[in-house]
């Protein structure tokens, strides 16, 4: 299992959900991964991050994925 964290991308819809719905990033990102079975480290919007020792993926917009 992996954890996809979605806040970098900010709140797309008034509501705040059904971000996967309404951000084509995220959209796309299901996508990759669903149909597809593209893992986190070959999608596009994925960086990888650490927090408190524990790994997880984060969607970023495109111009921050060289980091």
């Amino acid at each position: 299992m992996e954890t996809i964290d979605v806040s970098p991308l900010g709140r797309y819809s008034p509501s705040g959900h059904e971000y996967f719905f309404h951000h084509p990033i995220v959209a796309d990102d299901l996508i990759e991964s669903l149909v597809r079975a593209t893992p986190p480290g070959e999608r596009r919007h994925t960086v990888r991050r650490t927090l408190d020792g524990n790994r997880y993926w984060a969607l970023v917009e495109p111009e921050t994925t060289t980091q």
